[in-house]
């Protein structure tokens, strides 16, 4: 995207015109004109009138579009902080121009005469060979605020500019110069100077709000932001080890620091899920995401981290819960309504509408999250569009580049349809899994298709694994041949036992 320079201003030269009058040989006769025919007459009145309405709808035609073209303009301001091009020497650093554009982002959302957008919403958005009117428009924003940020040893340069979209012109630039100890004042600098750009008188609470910093260590932020880039490989042991060794590193340097609180317990959580049913890194999560909550109540991350663990437990009301919690103090955070409608569809009974709008919302916000379309996919298949369903399955594995979870939902729906050996088919086409649920499901295809052994033992290795969702298991109808079967319902009945006495936390 191209700033322009301040416009020139032209001056239209009028051409001089000469007239003269022409000397007519004189004559004793009175010069006439002939009169001009009736019809002659007719198309010169026609014509007239045919210009004037063409006069008028160009008018008219004008106005709409002046309408039209102003319609951000005339509304409070919009801004939409893109990313910030990496220009620093140190390799692998694109983490901080990422984390600085974040941070500026998020102190600017912090200002109520301003709406900016969304994160997950921008980085979605590929850029490149767009101009600002259309960056402007797909994002719904007037201003653009674009730049660099240059980290070379312990200095630090940010430099950005404000850009009209309507217009494509730098309205403001500035740039911000200090050493990484002074880190967070950078950024608050940038984030007041642009509200002041746009002409925005801030509150007391809404300075103090830009003013919060969550550390006073430039080296615990560092490390934070490390981390916080490799969470979003969520199914990559390898990467999550190095989140977690970096979010640790950031808590050595400041133990009450909520945000790495709350992305080290993202990382329990994952490896839980994903890597290791082992109790003792959930209940990891659970304590590290308490601990961020109470450090600052309103902590979006922190209450999705509470979230995942009520959700992985399977205490989905709760789950549910948090995560309104989140959205209401974060709206535009496209995990969180990603994850919400994961919580209302699996919450029993489900809840498959919201569960829609849930993801359909993750999906405005983000259109490359590949999950929320498990999830739209999961809520039509309860409602009973399929083939809607079945498509959504194919865009999430389309996106995620790994069929997984796609083929989970596609089970799950070809089940919903009695077409159980295909469900089984579909489920193992990479392979058994260790994970409860997946096993959970494979178990109630089994008990569909009247395979009573495969489906025990199943059930069996899915309680192993730590499958806990009884209220699911009791309103699974494909479990309908297996209810009266004395070894059905001993081992259910010895998990809900086991569960009773040592119940997961």
């Amino acid at each position: 995207m191209q700033s322009s320079a301040d416009q020139p201003d032209e001056q239209a030269a009028s051409p001089k015109i000469s007239s003269g009058r022409q000397k007519l040989a004189t004559s004793s006769e009175p010069v006439t004109t002939p009169a001009a025919p009736a019809s002659s007459r007719l198309f010169t009145y026609a014509g007239i009138v045919l210009a004037l309405l063409l006069v008028i709808v160009g008018l008219l035609w004008y106005r709409k579009i002046s309408a039209t073209s102003n319609t951000v303009s005339a509304a409070r301001p919009s801004i939409a902080v893109l990313a910030l091009k990496n220009l620093s020497t140190e390799p692998d650093s694109a983490y901080f121009s990422d984390g600085m554009a974040d941070e500026i982002s998020t102190k600017l959302s912090k200002i109520k005469g301003v709406d900016v957008a969304s994160r997950d919403t921008v980085s979605a958005l590929k850029t490149a060979d767009k101009t600002a009117a259309d960056i402007g428009r797909q994002l719904n924003v007037r201003y653009l605020l674009e730049g660099s940020v240059r980290k070379a040893g312990n200095q630090v340069r940010i430099n950005v500019q404000l850009i009209d979209s309507n217009t494509g012109f730098q309205t403001w630039a500035d740039d911000f110069t200090g050493d990484l100890q002074n880190v967070f004042s950078l950024q608050e600098q940038a984030a007041l100077k642009i509200a002041e750009a746009l002409n925005l008188h801030l509150s007391p609470q809404e300075q103090q709000a830009v003013l919060r910093r969550y550390t006073q260590s430039p080296q615990a932020y560092q490390e934070f932001l490390v981390g916080r880039s490799l969470l979003v490989h969520e199914d990559q042991p390898a990467e999550l080890e190095l989140a977690r060794k970096h979010f640790e590193a950031a808590l050595k340097l400041d133990p009450n620091y909520a945000p790495a609180l709350a992305g080290l317990s993202h990382v329990q959580g994952y490896y839980y899920r994903d890597v290791n049913s082992d109790p003792a890194y959930l209940q990891r999560a659970e304590q590290l995401a308490q601990q961020a909550l109470a450090i600052d109540p309103l902590l979006p991350e922190a209450h999705i981290a509470m979230a995942r663990v009520y959700g992985v437990t399977f205490r989905y009301p709760q789950s549910i819960n948090e995560l309104r919690l989140a959205v209401q103090e974060e709206p535009e955070n496209a995990l969180a309504w990603d994850m919400l409608s994961w919580a209302l569809g699996y919450e029993t009974p489900p809840d498959p509408v919201e569960s829609e709008k849930a993801a359909h919302e993750a999906i405005r916000l983000n259109p490359a999250l590949s999950y929320a379309q498990y999830h739209i996919g999961r809520a039509l298949y309860l409602q009973g569009h399929f083939p809607e369903a079945m498509a959504a399955f194919d865009r999430c594995e389309e996106l995620s580049g790994n069929s997984n979870a796609a083929d989970l939902g596609r089970s799950q729906a070809l089940a919903a349809q009695g077409r159980y050996a295909e469900a089984i088919t579909t489920i193992l086409k990479n392979g058994t899994s260790k994970s409860n649920i997946n096993s959970y499901w494979l178990s109630s295809y089994y008990a569909g298709n009247g395979e009573k052994e495969k489906a025990l033992a199943t059930l069996l290795e899915s309680f192993k694994l730590g499958f806990r969702d009884f209220a699911a298991l009791d309103a699974n109808t494909a479990f309908a041949s297996l209810r009266n079967d004395p070894r059905f319902t001993a081992l259910v009945a010895r998990a809900k036992q086991s569960a009773t006495a040592a119940p997961v936390k």
